[in-house]
């Protein structure tokens, strides 16, 4: 009706993160939550670690160089009227890392934090996210992605390097299949 005004539109509020997009060579992708205490990024430790994580894979060459790096920050904008939801949150997250692999081959992804796992890898809400080993698609290509713990997480907490090594050898067997680079 004219006169009226209308409420400001709800929104479910997304809970603000900070991720990292990183490419290899060898076409692994890892998205990477940084967590929000964590102002230094991808420190040189992070990246020492990520790149052992990735040589341990082995696909392709024994010895992987990263080829590109990314952050993305949630939420974009911060204002009132704004839509944090956890859909707008999955778009942005989705167009920034489709914008982020353009021009780039992926073959498989490590998504690496509670964040990455909820957003990009679509399982039943109460099956554990974490060692889950399925599909992603990225950029109008399926590849096989492995759900595990943030690099943080494998640096901070004791016990959390052995649980990745268990969870990367399923994607390690099913790529043993595949052609390499």
């Amino acid at each position: 009706p004219v006169g009226q005004a209308t409420a400001a539109p709800k929104y479910t509020y997304m809970t603000p993160f900070r991720l990292v997009f990183s490419c290899y060579e060898n076409g692994a992708l890892v998205v990477n939550e940084l967590g929000l205490s964590n102002t230094e990024g991808m420190t040189d430790d992070l990246v020492r670690l990520q790149t052992a994580v990735i040589n341990a894979i082995g696909h392709g060459a024994n010895q992987h160089q990263l080829m590109a790096q990314s952050e993305f920050n949630w939420p974009l904008v911060v204002a009132p009227h704004t839509d944090h939801s956890p859909m707008a949150a999955q778009q942005a997250l989705q167009y920034g890392l489709q914008k982020f692999i353009s021009n780039r081959t992926v073959s498989f992804a490590l998504l690496l934090g509670g964040s990455v796992m909820t957003l990009l890898m679509p399982i039943d809400e109460h099956q554990d996210h974490a060692g889950y080993l399925g599909n992603i698609n990225v950029a109008g290509i399926t590849v096989p992605a492995l759900c595990s713990h943030s690099l943080h997480q494998l640096f901070s907490i004791t016990g959390m390097k052995q649980n990745c090594w268990q969870h990367l050898q399923g994607l390690i067997v099913q790529l043993a299949s595949y052609p390499h680079k």
